[in-house]
């Protein structure tokens, strides 16, 4: 275990200290007209309103100094972290101006809202009561999320639940609500701001009292405590202690950022999905480390046959060595179906999109719920049936057209190598692509279907500003993102935009689904 934190603390240390240089040239060296031309700020804003939010915190709205104006394309998403600044007076230096940290809560083409603490800086102050409401909260479960609830509610000290695509997330609300029934003091955390308040959106929907930590308020004793894993550090609860502690979307979390939580419980609950997105690791160079890391695991940790077992030895000394691995994968690997459950019924998309991850990656488990088993977007109400709603899946292959042939996006101004991970110096683009996904949209929209109905995702932010600019005019509320953002989001209709023009380059940048 000596070894282990030791070399935990090692990489961690080097993460952050990647981070910070990263925040300090960015800070440091580029202007915030050069920030928001790759939409990492906005600038030249003017308040437009302000009104007291939820339990003393301030909610001000903002448009473009010209209220005509659009506000530029940018990477802002609805519970960012952000600051927020006036306009600094020449006699003033950075470090003299006055900063106010806030939340984004909701973003659109003119205007962007921020929640903020007023007076109050966020960190010093981070409690508040997101619910307080009586009641039982029930709900059929299948046969697989049965089964889940009653490993959660059994185990001793630790339980898995592996949660693939599409299976109903209010798996959680209802073992949370199974053990605040049995008084029990249960901490329920989530790798993000906004991960943690879609749980507590969820538990106050279904009666659950509940305390979010974040804003100030009383720390209740006999409700669960809802918190990001950084937040489970906070002064007001440092000294408190948990019956049960569960983590949501354990997959995507660093093993360190999970042990901040653990260590104030008697049981953990892990929640998540090893097999979709893993953690973002900034240090060194990410991808390739992932790909090798990927590559190592399978080679020389993973038994070619079923019946192998797994040397537990080799795996604890190989996931000491890089970040990659979470504490849910490692559980996993170590100990299997004897500390887990898998939710095998999922209720988003039709068969025929579930078969390629259900065969791939879940070893063809997955069971498609006969309410989406078989739907089409020509059954929804006021959608025509057209070829491109009446049927579930649509490739559409560029692989030799001119016209679809991709680039390297660099920006206006000098980049170097260390701000490359934020700015998006190598991020690419596909001018020709995302004017196919323009004319597929047209089809889309003639056919009935809502704007606000269909996402565009594409794994480059330059791809996704490509599309914006394409898009904005005539569609402006088609949500455009990148794959990260949209993580455990729905629309009724997604287009990819993998913006590359041959089969080898969709092969090396899903490298990690082999």
């Amino acid at each position: 275990m000596e070894k282990f934190v030791q070399r935990q603390l090692v990489l961690i240390n080097k993460e952050f200290q990647c981070y910070l240089k990263e925040m300090k040239h960015l800070r440091k060296d580029e202007s915030p007209i050069g920030l928001q031309k790759v939409g990492l700020a906005l600038i030249n804003l003017r308040i437009i309103s302000q009104e007291n939010g939820f339990l003393d915190t301030i909610d001000v709205e903002l448009e473009a100094s010209i209220s005509s104006n659009r506000l530029p394309q940018n990477q802002f998403k609805v519970g960012d972290l952000v600051i927020f600044q006036a306009k600094a007076d020449e006699k003033k230096s950075k470090d003299d101006e006055n900063l106010l940290s806030g939340v984004v809560l909701k973003s659109n083409d003119y205007k962007i809202s921020i929640s903020t603490d007023d007076e109050i800086p966020y960190e010093w102050n981070n409690i508040c009561t997101i619910g307080d409401i009586d009641g039982f909260y029930s709900r059929n479960l299948n046969q697989s999320q049965m089964d889940a609830v009653k490993l959660a509610l059994s185990a001793k000290e630790v339980a898995l639940i592996h949660g693939p695509p599409g299976i109903n997330s209010s798996i959680i609300i209802y073992i949370d609500r199974q053990l605040s029934a049995k008084n029990l003091k249960v901490l329920v955390c989530g790798p993000s701001n906004i991960s943690v308040d879609n749980i507590a959106e969820k538990l106050i929907e279904n009666s659950v009292e509940c305390v979010r930590i974040g804003h100030p308020a009383k720390v209740l004793k006999s409700v669960s405590i809802l918190s990001t894993l950084s937040g489970a550090d906070s002064e007001k609860i440092k000294s408190l202690k948990f019956d049960v502690v569960v983590i949501d979307e354990a997959g995507q979390t660093l093993e360190a950022e999970c042990w901040i939580a653990i260590n104030k419980g008697k049981k953990l609950i892990l929640a998540g999905d090893h097999l979709q997105l893993p953690p973002t690791v900034k240090s060194q160079d990410a991808e390739k480390n992932q790909n090798d890391y990927r590559k190592d695991l399978l080679k020389h940790y993973i038994p070619e046959s079923k019946g192998e077992q797994i040397n537990i030895k080799k795996i604890e000394d190989f996931c000491s060595s890089t970040l990659y691995m979470t504490l849910f994968e490692r559980m996993m690997l170590m100990y299997g179906s004897s500390i887990s459950k898998m939710l095998t019924t999922q209720y988003r998309m039709n068969e025929e999109i579930m078969k390629f991850s259900s065969k791939h990656l879940y070893e063809n488990k997955l069971i498609a719920h006969q309410s989406n088993r078989s739907h089409l977007l020509s059954e929804n109400k006021g959608i025509e049936s057209t070829k491109e709603t009446s049927v579930p899946l649509i490739f559409i292959d560029t692989e030799y057209d001119s016209d679809y042939i991709e680039s390297s996006k660099s920006s206006d101004f000098s980049i170097g190598k260390d701000k490359q991970g934020l700015m998006g110096a190598s991020s690419k683009y596909n001018r020709g692509e995302a004017n196919l996904v323009a004319k597929h949209v047209k089809l889309l929209s003639e056919a009935g279907v809502p704007q606000s109905d269909i996402a565009v995702i594409s794994p480059y932010n330059a791809q996704v500003r490509a599309v914006k600019t394409v898009l904005h005019k005539e569609y402006p509320d088609i949500e455009v993102g990148s794959v990260d953002g949209f993580q455990g989001r729905e629309k009724d209709v997604s287009i990819g935009s993998m913006f590359v023009s041959a089969f080898k380059k969709v092969r090396e940048n899903f490298q990690h689904l082999k």
